[in-house]
Formats: structure tokens, C-alpha cells, sequence
């Protein structure tokens, strides 16, 4: 995607691990925002949010993160630039034409270029101290004096990125961000209130475990992702189906929604721990 600050700071990019950014601040700038406005709502109309209402809410904008993703992908990957191959003859330079702001930028637009190559191997092969464009090999002879042609150099397809700006994924990191203020705070005043006091550190303690096995469960579902022909989350994304795995954790959080209404309705608060046995 489009890394660059448009339309105020066009030259300027920024690091894909910025976008995480977007995640801490919308729980910073929306948590006040539930405890005055959102929970006071559904009070005033006497119809407060429980906890596990709360909880269920959050599943709910953690599958539409997922989803969303999945959509945007989708249209990313529509947006994307068709792969080229880099201008090699002078008399055909109308026949490729190449965008450098589309250039991927974790890559050197020097490793395609087939002329950058014919340099290198004119300038004496490895003799010239520096290493030859790393995405093309000489795959034909050379002239009779030595000179290697166009036509004898193969270079990979030059990686472009999309034209899509990068700040389209804000959304769903705000998404996943009110998932957290649903289910992540609201799961410690539930195990404050509904554990025994000599319980509450060890259930507190368990959610954070729950957080940890859910990252690790990342790893099977990828492998699972990446079994059949065509691999959804490959290192090349644009030759994978990443929106295909979106789809499938919404469809994963949409099938453990419904679990948990099922248990949440059968379930029964304990109303005050003060006073009773923990035993």
C-alpha cells in the first residue's frame, strides 16, 4: 500500500509498524468516551450494558475488524498496478511503462533493470567489487566481443505497490481498539467481582493467558492458511488470498459469538462475594 503522508507530505513515508499507533489511541481517546457517554446511554433508558453484554459487543467489533480487512484487501488488491517488466530495447519504450511512486519500497528498482545488469557484466563480472542487480541472471551468449546483449538478461517482474493509502487500515485498528475497551477492561472488573478474593489474582491471570494462547493459535491457523495450492498469507502478498484469511477469523469470531450467547445466557452473576466463604 501507499506509505506516504498525502497530499501534505507526499515525499515522506511511514513504517508499517506505525499503524499500531492507531490501535493504542483509539483506546486512549475512546475509553472516556464509553465511561460518559456510551454506558450512561443505555443507562438512562434503563437498559444498562451487563459485562457479558459487553463482552459479546466486543467479539462483535473484533469479527468486523476482521471483515473490514478482508474488504479492503479486496479492494487493494484491485487497485494494485499489473506487474512490469522493466523498458530493455530503446525503439519499444512505449511498450512498458513504469510508475517509480509505485515501486515497492522495500525494494531497489536497480535490481530489475536489465541495463543495470549489461553494466555490471561489461564493467568484469564480479571483478568489479560490487554485486550484480540481484532479481536478474544471464540466461543467453554473449557477442563474439564479449558484450553481453539485452536479450541474453532475464530480470524478475519489477513489485509494485498499490495506489491505496495505508491509512485505510486505520479503521480497523480503531475497531479492534473499542473490541479491547469492550472485552479487555470489562474482563477485569469480572473476575474482581465474580471470583473469590483469594481467586481474583489467579482468574486475572488466566485472561492474560487467554490473550497469549490467542496469539499463538496465529501460527496454526497460517500454517492451515498456507496447506492447500495457492497460500493465503505468502511473504509475497499480492500472490496469496489475505483477504480469504480475513474472511476466515471473522467467520471463527462470528462461530464463537454464537457459543457464546448460548453459555452467557445460561450463566449467573454472583452479586456480592463480601461476606461469604471463599472456600
Amino acid at each position: 500500500m501507499d506509505l506516504s503522508l498525502k497530499p501534505f507530505f507526499p515525499a515522506t513515508k511511514i513504517a508499517v509498524s506505525t499503524l499500531n499507533l492507531f490501535d493504542t489511541l483509539g483506546i486512549i481517546l475512546l475509553v472516556p468516551l464509553f465511561d460518559r457517554v456510551v454506558y450512561p446511554f443505555f443507562e438512562r433508558r434503563g437498559q444498562p450494558l451487563t459485562q457479558l453484554q459487553r463482552f459479546g459487543a466486543g467479539f462483535v467489533f473484533a469479527a468486523l475488524a476482521m471483515g473490514t480487512a478482508g474488504v479492503l484487501e479486496l479492494y487493494r488488491k484491485s487497485q494494485s498496478p499489473v506487474e512490469t517488466k522493466y523498458p530493455t530495447d530503446a525503439d519499444d519504450m512505449t511498450t512498458a511503462h513504469f510508475l517509480k511512486e509505485h515501486i515497492s519500497a522495500c525494494k531497489n528498482i536497480d535490481d530489475y533493470n536489465p541495463l543495470a545488469y549489461q553494466s555490471w557484466f561489461a564493467a568484469g563480472a564480479a571483478a568489479s567489487g560490487k554485486p550484480p542487480p540481484s532479481a536478474c541472471a544471464k540466461v543467453g551468449p554473449t557477442y563474439s566481443n564479449g558484450t553481453l546483449p539485452l536479450s541474453s538478461i532475464e530480470c524478475d517482474f519489477v513489485p509494485l505497490i498499490s495506489r491505496v493509502s495505508v491509512f485505510w487500515q486505520i479503521p480497523q485498528f480503531v475497531l479492534v481498539g473499542i473490541s479491547e475497551i469492550l472485552t479487555s477492561i470489562t474482563s477485569y472488573a469480572f473476575f474482581y467481582a465474580q471470583a473469590p478474593p483469594n481467586m481474583r489474582s489467579f482468574s486475572a491471570s488466566l485472561n492474560l493467558l487467554t490473550t497469549a494462547l490467542g496469539t499463538w493459535l496465529c501460527i496454526p491457523l497460517v500454517a492451515l492458511a498456507n496447506s492447500g495450492k495457492v497460500q493465503w498469507v505468502p511473504s509475497d502478498v499480492n500472490k496469496g488470498n489475505l483477504a480469504a484469511f480475513f474472511f476466515m477469523l471473522a467467520g471463527i469470531m462470528a462461530c464463537m459469538i454464537v457459543a457464546f450467547f448460548f453459555h452467557a445466557r445460561k450463566y449467573k452473576p454472583i452479586s456480592q462475594f463480601d461476606g461469604i466463604d471463599s472456600n
